[in-house]
């Protein structure tokens, strides 16, 4: 279903209450970013400890103006520089992780709308073999199964093919317009990096034909290139997951921050 969010829903800031998936989701999210900015700030301060030592063991006075983010400009250190040496790898990481945790968000909600909604998959085109149904002790067993073998196929096929199952069951996927091209370039990015170490494909540029990326190069990767698909994936989450539950009556349940790493 392509449908619109509501300016309410469409923040990239985790509702108050979500399904188990979204909150699988969110919670995954959280933490991926909070582990990327544990990274950064442990490399940054620990090299200005390191500075500050060793004015302090040359006998020089210590710069009361110094800080841990002003020493990057000026003087960074051994830790930072390594950092800036493995920016691409670093990032690739934590972006592909964004990707693959969205993507599994899509499957887990299917999965939970199909449970309730098991006829959703009624076809004319199903066959079931005599050997096949009396492998399970119940008729509920057998559903299970059936479900499991769908949400296993559809998450091999592509977003605009998931999009399309979806909209072809009455299932909600909230994407705007404008961010359903960005939605591709997240996933094809995130394809590239796994499968090509970052270099571009063809099947890149077939999904992203406006690129001015030529096949083989690679491609870069800023930190607001991480913030800013964490933002557009948890604003589809976040609209989605309102509309699937009040469509099919899932469960919801309060979304508890968890704490910040020290």
């Amino acid at each position: 279903m392509k449908a619109k969010a509501s300016k309410k829903i469409a923040s990239s800031e985790p509702p108050k209450k979500v399904t188990s998936p979204a909150k699988d989701y969110f919670q995954t999210s959280e933490r991926n970013l909070g582990l990327f900015n544990f990274v950064i700030d442990t490399v940054i301060i620990s090299d200005f400890v390191s500075h500050l030592a060793q004015r302090a063991l040359n006998g020089e006075e210590l710069d009361k103006e110094s800080t841990p983010r002003s020493l990057l400009g000026k003087e960074p250190g051994t830790r930072t520089r390594h950092l800036r040496k493995y920016r691409q790898d670093i990032l690739q990481t934590f972006f592909a992780r964004s990707v693959d945790n969205f993507e599994v968000y899509l499957v887990d909600i299917l999965r939970e709308v199909l449970r309730r909604r098991p006829e959703i998959l009624r076809s004319r085109q199903q066959n079931v073999t005599l050997e096949y149904v009396l492998q399970f002790p119940s008729i509920d067993n057998l559903v299970q199964d059936i479900i499991e073998g769908k949400v296993n196929s559809l998450s091999y096929k592509g977003f605009s093919e998931l999009e399309q199952w979806y909209e072809e069951k009455g299932i909600p996927l909230v994407v705007e317009n404008e961010t359903r091209q960005t939605i591709a370039e997240l996933i094809a990015m995130r394809n590239i990096i796994v499968h090509n170490r970052g270099r571009i494909d063809e099947r890149y540029i077939r999904t992203i034909p406006a690129t001015t990326y030529k096949i083989g190069q690679l491609r870069d990767l800023e930190v607001d290139d991480l913030f800013k698909a964490v933002a557009v994936l948890n604003i589809v989450v976040s609209a989605t997951d309102h509309e699937i539950a009040r469509k099919f009556g899932l469960k919801t349940n309060v979304l508890k921050k968890e704490k910040a790493m020290i």
